[in-house]
């Protein structure tokens, strides 16, 4: 059992290896330029006693009125919320650095009341970030434990993080925040008896993303309305045993079961659709078997459109011979996705 485990972690970590970023090639007779590269996150992690029980620490942290109160820095305002503890509940805060607008999305995705939670972030519309907190009780209180991580390569976060040190505001409104929960929950709370690894510890990740790119001889709003009519849906449920439902018919965000027996094997994911630009980008966060994040670009380019779909899969946190069995076929995912938008640009250029 133990050598089975084994070589299932060699496996996925062998699908997972990280790659620098190369210019793209096309497969033999392929239309698509195709490329695997590392994104880098970066983001903070810290562990503290709290005097209170893990339901009341939960309950606290899922009320976003107690982050905009804390947000000093930043002067933090909530434009919409929906918090009640189920799965795609939202938040969307505002403010600005600097003169500089920002929107934040925060998604309530994963919930375990009293135990853990994860929460999908898309910040300006385009950053994607993750926050994620576990709960342990402890005789006295509870020992919580948070990480948050955000996208690094980026454009928009080369405009911001530097010129605006959006990283130091980050990590002072998780200072700010922190204080302010062990404070509300222990008034008495001094500095010498607060934990020191109450202060956040920076860290990076590297997620490994595949990227397949090609030209259409359309414009991109020809392409984006091909893709959102029901006959595209249709036809990749019967070619290619991929439902997705009203993902893309809906034109909105929200959240979209969707039913998958690509490979051999049969799911049931949730796509969580973080932002729909019509003519411009998809975002979506695609919960299964295995994590990852989609993103669809259709941009201007030589009076037609360059249509690329980029997927980062996340590492399982539990091993198991049927997902190393779907690690180890992901690497045919480049080439049906480049069969998908062969069949995008038939339909599309013949229907010019």
């Amino acid at each position: 059992m133990k050598k089975t485990a084994f070589w299932i972690t060699v496996l996925i970590l062998m699908a997972l290896t990280g790659c620098v970023k190369k210019p793209g090639k096309k497969l033999e007779g392929g239309l698509a330029e195709h490329r695997t590269y590392d994104i880098s996150f970066w983001g903070s992690k810290r562990s503290l006693k709290v005097k209170a029980a893990p339901e009341l620490v939960d309950q606290y942290l899922l009320d976003p009125n107690h982050l905009v109160v804390a947000s000093q820095a930043l002067k933090l305002k909530i434009e919409a919320s929906e918090s009640k503890g189920r799965r795609g509940d939202q938040v969307i805060y505002k403010t600005q650095v600097l003169g500089v607008p920002f929107n934040l999305k925060v998604v309530l995705w994963d919930h375990e009341p009293g135990r853990e939670a994860l929460m999908v972030c898309l910040l300006n519309d385009n950053i994607m970030g993750f926050i994620r907190y576990h709960l342990r009780k402890l005789e006295d209180g509870t020992r919580f434990s948070f990480e948050f991580e955000v996208e690094e390569d980026n454009p928009l976060m080369d405009k911001l993080v530097i010129p605006l040190q959006l990283d130091r505001i980050i990590m002072k409104l998780e200072d700010e925040a922190v204080d302010r929960m062990q404070r509300y929950f222990d008034p008495d709370l001094t500095e010498d008896s607060a934990e020191a690894s109450a202060k956040g510890e920076r860290f990076n990740k590297m997620y490994q993303t595949h990227e397949v790119a090609a030209w259409i001889n359309a414009p991109p709003a020809r392409v984006a309305e091909y893709m959102a009519d029901p006959a595209f849906t249709e036809l990749v449920r019967q070619k290619y045993n991929i439902d997705f439902g009203q993902g893309l018919t809906s034109r909105k965000p929200g959240i979209f079961p969707l039913k998958v027996n690509f490979l051999g094997t049969a799911t049931t994911p949730d796509a969580l659709i973080l932002s729909y630009e019509f003519e411009k980008h998809v975002f979506v966060y695609w919960s299964g078997k295995i994590n990852s994040r989609i993103q669809i670009f259709t941009r201007p380019e030589r009076e037609g459109t360059r249509l690329i779909v980029t997927y980062m899969l996340e590492a399982p946190s539990n091993f198991t011979v049927d997902l190393a069995n779907i690690m180890m076929n992901t690497a045919k995912i480049p080439k049906s996705i480049e069969a998908v938008m062969a069949d995008i640009k038939a339909a599309v250029e013949g229907s010019g």
